[in-house]
């Protein structure tokens, strides 16, 4: 809102919308988040299933299946309300400790033979992919960012998705060790690192399954090239933060707005 009580639609500063209709934050140290492999924490129904889908999973795409499972459920327990949804996984150098392990061993042992489970399980499009089989999504499925702006791209290509109306909803999963693993050899950590997932429901405005909890947007102007954002700053400020809003530039492009202040109207554009 400018100071003059116009919006940012009648300024014509506004690029993108979604609804934000549910939202779940899961943060815990690597060694509590390989316990929720076994999925003890799912439903009955489903926790046997889940466990095995996560038997070789990275501990990003398990916190992102507990998140998603939350945020889930905080809507409907009944998982064919998502079939037809998208899902789009973001994770920030999944596969690194396990990745530095295997290649370490290749160095010790040339005769050494990869694990047929790291491709599926380690690298970009797994935790799309695990989240697709888990809970039978049939809608669009792939991973984005990857690195360390991971989070402005997971939340910009969500938008994108959501913009073509080809889906009911967009689910974003994004994920993050903090700080990052320093692995050895062997792949293990021989620091303290916690794993942070935050999965998010997006549909197009006024489409809504659910009352939107908050709004998505992307509006011109203030691109420069800003601080780095991540999982758990978000994360944090959507459980604990009294502010409304939460804000972060994209580089030659504007600002990613969440706003807990509601959704406003879509752009003409649209």
């Amino acid at each position: 809102m400018s100071s003059d009580n116009t919006t940012v639609w009648e300024h014509g500063t506004l690029l993108a919308e979604a609804a934000i209709v549910a939202a779940s934050y899961v943060s815990a140290p690597l060694t509590e988040a390989e316990q929720w492999r076994s999925a003890s924490w799912a439903s009955s129904e489903s926790s046997t299933a889940l466990a095995k889908l996560l038997r070789n999973s990275d501990e990003q795409t398990i916190a992102g299946m507990r998140a998603l499972t939350k945020a889930m459920m905080s809507i409907s327990a009944d998982a064919s309300v998502w079939r037809d949804w998208a899902v789009i996984g973001c994770p920030r150098f999944l596969g690194r400790m396990i990745i530095c392990g295997t290649v370490g061993r290749y160095f010790h042992d040339p005769k050494y033979n990869i694990s047929p489970h790291i491709i599926p399980n380690y690298t970009l499009h797994a935790v799309s992919g695990t989240m697709s089989v888990g809970f039978t999504l049939h809608g669009a499925n792939f991973g984005v960012g990857g690195g360390p702006r991971h989070l402005p791209e997971g939340l910009l290509t969500a938008l994108s998705v959501v913009s073509e109306r080809e889906h009911p909803g967009v689910w974003l999963i994004a994920s993050e060790f903090e700080p990052e693993p320093r692995p050895d050899d062997q792949g293990k950590p021989t620091n303290d690192i916690v794993v942070h997932a935050l999965a998010l429901a997006l549909q197009f405005p006024l489409d809504g399954t659910a009352e939107p909890q908050a709004s998505l947007r992307l509006e011109r102007g203030d691109s420069g090239r800003g601080e780095v954002p991540t999982v758990r700053d978000l994360g944090r400020w959507w459980e604990q933060s009294e502010a409304s809003s939460w804000r972060c530039r994209y580089e030659a492009l504007g600002t990613l707005i969440v706003d807990k202040n509601g959704v406003g109207r879509p752009s003409s554009g649209w």
